[in-house]
């Protein structure tokens, strides 16, 4: 290899055409490993380079890794090997992946949907690797100030792609069209809109394919995308169905859950029962996520019984703000089953949720007009709000307050009398002068 070295050393300083012709045909003769320093030598003077891509999957990886720097104007030479045989042809195709650039992306047009490229898997290749472009978040670092041209580009040619595609082929160039506009509903409509009947009935099949990773992370946005809500929704049990790995893709924008339009229409949700994640499944989320079970438990068609039942157990999660959001979630239901339900939040681990559990308790009419949730509320809650608890329960009725009388201090006394008082008037007075006599 030393001597390899010295002799291409020497071609420095002659013409480029000069250097391209030996390189060319030392290549075409070279054993793999004399091939990886000639390819070596062929990129540093940018002489031959379809050549290169050629047989870049026969070369050593340092290679791709050289070709793949954007440094490297490799458009004319791609487009180049885009023509040449079927092997040269996957080789760009796949070093256009490794570069991610989207000016490079049109290249890949005349694989995709041509009549000889069916049959060598070249056109699905093509198509796959426009997707990834589509969901490479390119316009970050120092090309952000070309995003915005960059999409568009990148809309123009999956728009050509489209009409071109058929098959597999189809299927990732909707797929890469839902990923450019879901953001914008208007553009979304229009690219919808222009689609042929037969891709919009393959698109019913893109929105289904949840074992990808990119549909499971989009389910969410594209709930609140009018012409997709209904399959998204259809959709949903199955993408939960499918272990903790889904349910983190579908949860990954889960602040999305609390726009009313996708609360909404998550209720259109089949088998609603199954679009939740098991307790054993829940407890293991990444305790960010677990903060948007409450959200999820909120939109998916429940009945009340079985929502306030599933809030409860909210309170087993290991992350506090999911504990302390499953607890602000039960207080949304005016109804005594949902106040018990929340008792349980009073013996949390961590004291600043145990003492929301009582504020939220201790002022909310359902739980402050039953006795008995207000007798758990003075059992369950810590010694210092407990005390709070027995005096709002004594002062409900004379017969409370009497048997309260023993174990309160005087002024937690004093103050459920004053409230019996101005609640029942001068008829709290006999009572209470009874009690007196009696001692």
């Amino acid at each position: 290899m030393k001597e390899l070295g010295d002799r291409l050393a020497r071609l420095d300083g002659l013409p480029s055409a000069t250097v391209g012709l030996i390189l060319r045909h030392a290549f075409a003769s070279a054993e793999s490993a004399e091939a990886t320093g000639l390819a070596e030598a062929m990129i540093r003077h940018e002489v031959e380079l379809p050549l290169v891509i050629a047989r870049l999957d026969h070369l050593d990886r340092s290679v791709m890794d050289r070709m793949s720097e954007p440094s490297l104007d490799l458009s004319e030479v791609l487009a180049e090997a885009m023509a040449g045989s079927e092997h040269a042809r996957r080789n760009a195709i796949e070093l256009i992946r490794r570069r991610a650039a989207p000016a490079e992306a049109a290249l890949l047009l005349p694989a995709i949907g041509s009549p000889d490229h069916r049959d060598d898997g070249v056109g699905a290749a093509a198509a796959t690797v426009l997707l990834e472009l589509v969901d490479t978040p390119f316009g970050s670092g120092p090309r952000g100030a070309h995003a915005a041209q960059d999409r568009t580009a990148l809309g123009e040619i999956v728009g050509a792609a489209t009409l071109r595609g058929d098959g597999v082929h189809h299927h990732a160039l909707l797929l890469a069209g839902l990923l450019l506009t879901e953001r914008d509903e208007g553009a979304l409509n229009d690219w919808v809109d222009r689609l042929d009947d037969l891709s919009r009935m393959a698109l019913r099949g893109v929105v289904g394919r949840i074992e990808l990773s990119t549909v499971r992370r989009r389910l969410l946005r594209w709930l609140g995308r009018s012409a997709l809500r209904q399959q998204v929704a259809r959709r949903w049990h199955q993408a939960t169905a499918s272990g903790p790995a889904a349910i983190s893709d579908l949860l990954e924008d889960g602040h999305l859950l609390r726009t009313p339009s996708r609360a909404k229409a998550l209720r259109l949700a089949d088998r609603p029962a199954r679009c939740l994640p098991d307790p054993a499944v829940a407890n293991a989320l990444p305790e960010r996520l677990q903060a948007y079970l409450p959200d999820l438990l909120g939109s998916v068609g429940l009945t009340h019984r079985s929502r306030i039942e599933r809030l409860a157990g909210c309170n087993a999660l290991p992350s506090a703000v999911a504990r302390l959001r499953g607890l602000l979630a039960l207080r949304a239901f005016d109804r005594p089953d949902a106040a018990a339900a929340a008792i349980a939040y009073l013996r949390d681990r961590d004291r600043s949720v145990a003492r929301t559990a009582f504020q939220v308790l201790h002022g909310w009419p359902v739980a402050r007009s039953s006795p008995e949730l207000l007798e758990a509320l003075a059992r369950e809650a810590p010694s210092d709000l407990a005390t709070h608890a027995s005096t709002a329960r004594a002062a409900l009725q004379p017969a409370y307050f009497f048997a309260a009388a023993p174990l309160l201090d005087p002024p937690a006394l004093a103050c459920a009398a004053w409230r019996l008082h101005a609640r029942l008037g001068r008829a709290f007075i006999p009572p209470l002068r009874e009690a007196i006599v009696a001692g």
